[in-house]
């Protein structure tokens, strides 16, 4: 676990999208990933907050994104929707075999 420098502060709101997106990524990883290690990381950029959660698991390609799509599981798709609506974004960078990083930055400003 990796934290910014003393002193930032983050809105109420902002840490509570962030508390609830790192909930959805960590359960994904939990239980699709079979990682062994997992980093989560929480930095200042400019005028904003980035959460980023990587894992060495077996990773997965967009197909099967679009699959569990269709399969009922929304939670990355409402979590995105909701940092959306905060001005954010998500990046979700995987591909099988090679694990899986998925980044959520939210402005401050």
């Amino acid at each position: 676990m990796e934290t910014p420098h003393h002193g930032l502060e983050i809105p109420a709101a902002c840490a509570i999208l962030l508390y609830r997106a790192g909930q959805e990524i960590l359960t994904n990883a939990f239980r699709h990933s079979n990682a062994t290690a997992v980093t989560v990381r929480l930095e200042a950029v400019y005028h904003g907050i980035r959460l980023t959660i990587t894992d060495d698991g077996i990773g997965f390609s967009p197909e099967s994104q679009a699959e569990a799509s269709r399969n009922h599981r929304y939670g990355v798709c409402l979590m995105t929707m909701a940092v959306n609506e905060a001005h954010g974004f998500v990046s979700v960078d995987s591909a099988p075999g090679r694990g899986t990083k998925v980044s959520v930055t939210i402005p401050l400003d």
